[in-house]
């Protein structure tokens, strides 16, 4: 490591939010998980995870969630206190 640098209240001891790289992490596991036979992209969501039956979720296959298509509504307008992009912020910390 050549330099390692904190801003505002982190420090190493915290917790770091990944956000849009997690789409590339979780595609890269995701994409292994169904090459070897484990994970089948056109399943229904709700057959690995059933707690979303009833949700938004409901109906969505394991290919529209990696899609990023899965019918739920979701504004990033940073602007907007009231879009779910600032709701998420405030439930993350």
């Amino acid at each position: 490591m050549v330099s390692e640098a904190y801003f505002g209240d982190m420090a190493p001891h915290s917790a770091h939010l990944v956000m849009s790289v997690s789409k590339s992490l979780v595609g890269a596991v995701a994409g292994s998980l169904c090459d070897s036979g484990l994970l089948d992209p056109t399943a229904p969501l709700t057959d690995y995870l059933p707690a979303l039956t009833g949700t938004g979720y409901a109906g969505a296959t394991v290919r529209n969630l990696l899609d990023m298509r899965s019918g739920i509504g979701f504004s990033e307008d940073y602007l907007d206190p009231r879009a779910e992009v600032r709701m998420m912020e405030e439930a993350i910390g």
